[in-house]
């Protein structure tokens, strides 16, 4: 599979089962940053998908795109950790600053933002929907 075969197959899972996004927009963004993106998967669990993008501050950040996890992988703090771990890994192999996370953050709950709050996460944009 291609990267954008990837992309659009967690998309569709994503989409089907949480009805987060509107899929065509979604895709539509993926493919414009196709040849930017990056994926890895823990034991075929979920998805990280990400673009490594200047920071503004001088430096680059590691920028996530798409983090789902299968729902019968969920409820496990050690498999999110686990994901997290490896892109804060990637990133100080990339040489990154930071690192951005926030494609669905908080779409049902507030547990993830709690948890990455806890492991030293901090929020540092605002967003509003138009």
């Amino acid at each position: 599979m291609t990267g954008v075969d990837v992309i659009d197959y967690w998309l569709e899972l994503a989409h089907d089962e949480l009805g987060l996004t509107n899929l065509k927009q979604s895709k539509e963004s993926v493919y414009r940053y196709a040849h930017f993106l990056e994926t890895f998967s823990i034991n075929d669990t979920g998805i990280f998908a990400y673009i490594i993008s200047p920071d503004m501050k001088g430096g680059h950040a590691l920028v996530e795109m798409l983090f789902y996890i299968r729902k019968e992988f969920r409820g496990s703090i050690k498999l999110v950790k686990s994901y997290i771990h490896e892109a804060e890994r990637i990133a100080k192999e990339k040489n990154c600053n930071s690192i951005k996370i926030g494609s669905n953050i908080g779409h049902r709950d507030l547990t993830f933002i709690k948890l990455l709050d806890r492991w030293g996460y901090k929020p540092d944009t605002m967003s509003k929907g138009i």
